[in-house]
C-alpha cells in the first residue's frame, strides 16, 4: 500500500496544500486489501515492469472485489472522496478506519498475506494462500433452489441473459422461471400477493411487495402447478433473491357454508438462490424442472 506521504499529512495538518500524485490517489482507494492472482513469472515480471513505470499495483481482482465487505468500500468511497477535495486529515483518519477494519477480517488478511507473497515471487505459499481464502470464503448460493412449505412447493431456477453498458444504472440482468405446485391431496389454494428481497454483491438490499406475480393471482388445485419467468437486474455481477409468497386455503372449513370458502391465509417460502454472471455457473446442476 502507498499511503499519503507523512509530508503531505504534515502540511494538511498546517492548513498547507498537497496534491497526492496518481499513484497516492490510487493506493488510498485500494487501501490495502488487494487480492492477487498467481500469475507466471513472465506475466509477474511485465506487471512488475508496468507497476514500477506507473507507481501503481496490480489491479484488483473481481474476487477481491466480491469479498470486500460493504462498509469497507464506503469507508474506500469517502476517502477517494477526501483526497479528491484535498482534506489529507480526514484522508489520514479514514485511512485508519480502513485498517482496523481489514485487520478485524480474517479473509482480507490472507489477501494481505497473498500480496505479500506475490510480491516477493513465492509462488508455492501465495498458491497456499490462496486455497486458505477459497476455504475462508462462504461458497456462492446455487442458482436454483427447491423448497416446499405447508404442502406448496416452490422451484427457481435462474440464468444470466445480458450485461449492458456499465454507465447504465443496472448492468446485470437475469432471467428465471418458477413452478409453484399444489402437493395437497385435497386443499386448494390461491396465490395473493409476493415478497422478494434482492441483494447485491455490494449488500445492497431491495424489497418488492405487490399482488399476485406477473398479473395474476393463481389458483390450484390439488396436484396442479402453476409455472411463470420474470427478469431481475442488478448494478453488480452477483446477487442473491428469495422471499415468500402468501396464499389462501379456498376449501370451505364446513361442507355447504359459502361465507367459509375463503379460508386461512399461510405464507410459503422462496427459497435463497443465486443471481451470477460467472461463466459456467449453473454448469453441474440438474434443472429442478
Amino acid at each position: 500500500m502507498v499511503a499519503l506521504t507523512s509530508q503531505c499529512l504534515h502540511q494538511a495538518a498546517g492548513g498547507a496544500q498537497c496534491l497526492p500524485s496518481p499513484c497516492q490517489i490510487h493506493s488510498l482507494a485500494s487501501a490495502t486489501s488487494t487480492t492477487r492472482p498467481v500469475p507466471s513469472n513472465s506475466q509477474y515480471r511485465a506487471a512488475r515492469a508496468c507497476s514500477q513505470s506507473q507507481g501503481s499495483r496490480f489491479p484488483p481482482t473481481r474476487y477481491q472485489r466480491r469479498s470486500t465487505a460493504p462498509k469497507l468500500q464506503q469507508l474506500k468511497k469517502e476517502l477517494l472522496d477526501a483526497v479528491h477535495t484535498e482534506q489529507y486529515a480526514q484522508a489520514a483518519s479514514l485511512r485508519d478506519r480502513i485498517k482496523q477494519e481489514e485487520e478485524a477480517n480474517p479473509v482480507l488478511q490472507l489477501q494481505l498475506r497473498l500480496k505479500q507473497a506475490v510480491a516477493e515471487q513465492n509462488f508455492q505459499e501465495a498458491a497456499s494462500i490462496r486455497d486458505e481464502i477459497v476455504a475462508a470464503t462462504p461458497a456462492r448460493p446455487p442458482t436454483q433452489s427447491d423448497t416446499v412449505t405447508n404442502d406448496v412447493r416452490v422451484q427457481v431456477k435462474s440464468k444470466f441473459w445480458h450485461s449492458a453498458q456499465p454507465s447504465q444504472n443496472t448492468s446485470y440482468v437475469w432471467s428465471y422461471r418458477i413452478r409453484i405446485t399444489n402437493q395437497s391431496p385435497d386443499r386448494t389454494v390461491t396465490l395473493q400477493t409476493r415478497h422478494w428481497i434482492i441483494i447485491d454483491d455490494d449488500g445492497h438490499r431491495e424489497e418488492v411487495r405487490g399482488p399476485g406475480v406477473i398479473g395474476e393471482q393463481p389458483m390450484l388445485p390439488p396436484g396442479h402447478s402453476f409455472e411463470y419467468s420474470s427478469y431481475s437486474q442488478l448494478r453488480t455481477p452477483r446477487g442473491t433473491m428469495e422471499g415468500s409468497y402468501e396464499f389462501v386455503d379456498e376449501t370451505p372449513a364446513e361442507e355447504g357454508r359459502e361465507d367459509t370458502l375463503r379460508g386461512r391465509q399461510f405464507e410459503v417460502a422462496i427459497g435463497k438462490f443465486g443471481l451470477d454472471s460467472s461463466p459456467g455457473a449453473e454448469s453441474g446442476m440438474a434443472s429442478p424442472f
